[in-house]
């Protein structure tokens, strides 16, 4: 304890001499700020203080009683971080209940079950063609499949695989943060344990369970920083460095690049603030973070490699605008809302911050000592703003932050300062006397957070799920806890401490009460296989090449079993924002939309990316199946960009571009069909229709009434039908109510006159309706999955290239191939091709050509791609903008498409090689270490 000048005991705890955690003034900071051009902050707390009332007790027998009860409260802050996740998550835990909306739902169970799949086979996930017309599975950074606590959930489906990894990378979280504020701020475990507890069970890891990889990130951040801690004060970097190397690439490979990102923000703010005053000091600072990084690096490697390769060729390759970077942004509007719990609408997740009233109090009571932490929590608020702070409309376009959007994200470095700030605040309670201007000040400041954003600050609804007013009971609630937090800065006694850490604990729980993790749904909402599934997956038997599905839907129309749905959601308790989520889910399986095709193995063309998935390529190609002027899909969801009004719900692309693209099969809902006197008249297909064409007839129809989008003084008009009849309308007059709807709506149903509620809704010639239910399923005539390009249009690789094949496409060019010699053009009468065998990672043909060409498949090219041609290794060119080709001579030749990427697997050894010479390397360092404190 420090000393005054009489040798007394100092009495305030802010008086104590700057030790470990706690170098120079915040003036002597900003001037090494400005000589360097970096963010520079100091770092706080006294070592040994969390000790300071051990230390002032008299009486040996006392002492050692007070170590022992810290020494038993040390084994029991880490149980407490393994035990509370089970509270908290205990839904996820323990109901069996899963989630039915956001990230989860949409994108990551698909991923999750395609990865836990393939490790189930003993193998990596290489390849999928059920997305996007092919993607890769493993550059795609986001499934996290060389991570190792994913590794062991291969056993599990989806669902339960997340929901373990939830729990467990929660308890991590705390136990980080418990070993950061015991490295980095004292020993005492009282302080560490509500430290761990605010970051744990805090808005921005709660808000972000959905997003699981991003979870998974946030959980190795206080581990990043205390290993920061130990690398810059133990003088030991031989033996620290790899093991922060270590812990950074486990965060690399969990597969947020963007934590990654705002984590060395982070680590690079402290490590300027842990450096001495001198210029050497500071250089050996930057030096060995950024050893420590390039190191993580190499660890990473064997995803980095294949993800980097990726990114070269996704939407995100060159970074966003400035536009994009800051969307996203946290508004000023939203600041109460967001660092206050919400007990009334869901507040958009990405602007979730809360630590609670008392945690917010506590950590404001410990930030009257300036440090490092408070000024961490600076920065990522600030950064959190985005486009609305001048500074990050400059940061916006440097490497690195044009790369991501979200600046909202930054919030986590506000929560991982604000937690430790708690945990002090809760040392202070116990070692610092009673303050008056200290107390008013910080309930003052709270309460007056609370009052602007009840009565000032008005948020724009659109960042609310549900309703975006603070009822009496939110206020009741902000207000109860403030005069608890009151209470706990007047009443200093030797049980203040463990009340404010158990009220924190609480007030957290009750917070989180209002978060997406409990809008959980039955596990068949994912699970339940669908009848459109069990259609699809019938077709898909006697294909050897899957022909693609097309889904387009806004998700307006109802399920069929609606009213059983509906029942079970209630017999289970489920409250109306889960079951509206649930409902979304059935909906979206029925679709497969918008990755669920992935769920059940059924090629779709279309998919959510999401990341550095859809490539560029795919976004260039499947602007030929949008409307006119519409924003080009560069994450996917070509499904919901064509639902729109203005085509009824349907803007159904043209016929060719569904036949380059091997669509098959076409799935609508039917909301927008037309019922005229009881009879169903669909228009989905109505661009498909050429005049006005009759298909076969229901052998019972011996009249029909035909609905044409014809002028209606065309009342003669006639139909010849197959067995020589003929179809005349009648009534037209009538069918002006319906035409006046839409003027270029056709359809046709055929109707028996004798009984007039029987009807047979009609498709254009080619087409065939083969389910019609809540929603409908159209086969679509057949493309040309593999093809032989007759007199191609020979263009270079690149970009503008592909742009320009867009163009020649249009214009009705053949085949487009894209970096390949010409071959002489040819007549390919009597050409034959022929797909032999058809699985994720190869595809055989026989093909047959009277002279040589190149032969087209329509899957999506990707450099590891080989292919061989009558057992000879051959170049894969890019095709038609985003498919494969390859040249074929005359004659029969049978053709080898194999997925070895030889890159992958490069950097699978070296990174694997990397582990082993690290690994070894710290283990003998430590082992020497060890003998030479045994000899000594």
């Amino acid at each position: 304890m420090g000393k005054s000048r009489r040798g007394r005991p100092a009495r305030r705890a802010s008086r104590l001499p700057l030790g470990r955690g706690c170098p120079e003034t915040l003036a002597a900071l900003s001037t090494r700020t400005a000589a360097t051009g970096a963010v520079a902050a100091l770092v706080a707390g006294a070592g040994g203080a969390g000790l300071a009332a051990q230390r002032r007790m008299d009486g040996g027998a006392a002492r050692d009683g007070e170590i022992m009860r810290s020494a038993r409260l040390l084994g029991f802050a880490p149980l407490l971080c393994l035990l509370l996740p089970l509270l908290f998550y205990h839904q996820l835990a323990f109901s069996g209940m899963i989630f039915a909306r956001g990230d989860a739902f949409n994108y990551f169970y698909p991923y999750w079950d395609t990865r836990n799949a393939a490790y189930r086979q003993g193998e990596l996930p290489l390849w999928t063609p059920d997305l996007f017309m092919g993607a890769p599975l493993l550059a795609n950074p986001q499934l996290g499949s060389y991570y190792p606590p994913n590794w062991l959930t291969a056993p599990l489906r989806a669902p339960a695989a997340m929901s373990l990894s939830i729990v467990l990378h929660i308890a991590l979280a705390g136990l980080g943060m418990v070993y950061l504020y015991r490295t980095a701020q004292s020993r005492s475990p009282l302080p560490a344990l509500t430290a761990g507890a605010v970051y744990a069970f805090g808005g921005v890891l709660a808000a972000h369970v959905e997003q699981i990889n991003q979870l998974q990130g946030l959980a190795w951040m206080p581990i990043l920083f205390a290993l920061v801690h130990r690398l810059l004060t133990r003088g030991q970097p031989r033996r620290d460095m790899p093991l922060l190397a270590a812990a950074w690439a486990l965060q690399i490979f969990s597969g947020h690049t963007q934590t990654v990102f705002i984590s060395g923000i982070g680590l690079l703010v402290y490590a300027l603030a842990r450096a001495g005053r001198g210029r050497k000091q500071l250089l050996k600072a930057l030096l060995l973070l950024a050893g420590c990084f390039g190191l993580a690096l190499a660890l990473a490697s064997s995803q980095l490699l294949p993800s980097l390769e990726l990114m070269g060729m996704s939407n995100r390759g060159s970074g966003f605008s400035l536009q994009a970077a800051t969307a996203f942004s946290l508004p000023p509007s939203l600041l109460g809302r967001s660092l206050l719990p919400s007990y009334d609408g869901q507040l958009f997740g990405e602007y979730v911050a809360y630590i609670g009233v008392i945690g917010l109090g506590l950590a404001l009571l410990a930030a009257r000592r300036r440090c490092a932490w408070l000024l961490l929590a600076g920065v990522g608020l600030a950064l959190a703003l985005g486009r609305h702070n001048p500074l990050y409309l400059l940061l916006g376009e440097l490497p690195g932050f044009d790369l991501f959007r979200v600046p909202a994200r930054f919030l986590a470095l506000y929560s991982l300062g604000m937690a430790m700030l708690a945990g002090r605040g809760i040392e202070l309670l116990g070692s610092v006397s009673y303050d008056r201007r200290r107390v008013l000040s910080v309930a003052g400041t709270v309460l007056l957070l609370i009052l602007l954003t009840r009565f000032v600050l008005q948020p724009s609804p659109e960042h609310f799920f549900g309703e975006p007013g603070i009822s009496r009971r939110g206020l009741g609630l902000w207000l109860g806890t403030w005069l608890l937090l009151l209470g706990l800065l007047v009443i200093r006694r030797r049980w203040t401490p463990w009340l404010a850490c158990a009220l924190v604990i609480g007030e957290l729980l009750l917070a989180a009460q209002t978060l997406p993790d409990k809008d959980l749904a039955p596990p068949d909402v994912y699970l339940g296989q669908r009848f459109t599934i069990s259609q699809l997956q019938a077709l898909h038997k006697n294909e050897i090449a899957p022909g693609r599905t097309l889904s387009i839907s806004r998700l307006y129309f109802d399920p069929g079993d609606l009213a059983a749905l509906r029942e079970r959601f209630d017999t289970l308790g489920m409250d109306e924002s889960a079951q509206s989520h649930a409902l979304d889910a059935v909906k979206k399986q029925e679709m497969l939309m918008p990755n669920q095709a992935l769920t059940w193995g059924i090629s779709s063309i279309d998919g959510f990316g999401g990341g550095i998935l859809p490539s560029n390529a795919y976004t260039q190609l499947t602007s030929l199946l949008l409307p006119a002027d519409s924003l080009r899909a560069v994450d996917g969801r070509l499904g919901e960009r064509l639902a729109l009004p203005d085509c009824r719900g349907a803007c159904l692309p043209a016929l060719q571009w569904l036949q380059v693209t091997d669509t098959r099969y076409l799935i609508t809902d039917k909301i927008h069909d037309i019922w005229h006197e009881g009879i169903a008249y669909d228009t989905t297909l109505a661009l498909y229709w050429q005049g006005i064409t009759a298909g076969a007839l229901p052998d019972y129809t011996d009249q029909a009434r035909v609905l044409h989008s014809k002028p209606l003084a065309d009342t003669s008009a006639s139909i010849r039908l197959p067995d020589g009849a003929w179809l005349t309308s009648r009534d037209a007059q009538g069918l002006a109510e319906i035409l006046r709807q839409d003027a270029g709506i056709i359809a046709i149903s055929a109707v028996n006159s004798r009984h007039s509620s029987l009807f047979r809704q009609l498709q254009p010639a080619g087409f065939a309706r083969l389910l019609s239910s809540d929603i409908e399923i159209y086969e679509l005539p057949p493309g040309q999955r593999a093809s032989l390009a007759a007199d191609p249009v020979y263009l270079p690789d690149d970009w503008q290239s592909r742009e320009a094949a867009l163009e020649l496409l249009r214009g009705g060019a053949e085949a487009i191939i894209h970096g390949a010699p010409p071959l002489p053009a040819s007549n390919l009468a009597g050409a034959q091709v022929e797909i032999t065998a058809y699985a994720d990672t190869h595809v055989a043909l026989r093909v047959k050509s009277p002279a040589a060409t190149y032969l087209v498949l329509a899957d999506a090219w990707y450099p590891g791609w080989t292919a061989t041609v009558n057992g000879a290794a051959t170049p894969v060119y890019r095709a038609n903008v985003m498919f494969r080709a390859v040249a074929v001579p005359a004659g029969e030749s049978p053709v080898l498409f194999q997925f070895e990427p030889r890159l992958w697997r490069a950097a699978l050894y070296f990174g694997l090689a990397i582990w082993a010479i690290v690994g070894g390397a710290w283990l003998w360092l430590w082992r020497k270490s060890r003998n030479s404190r045994a000899s000594n």
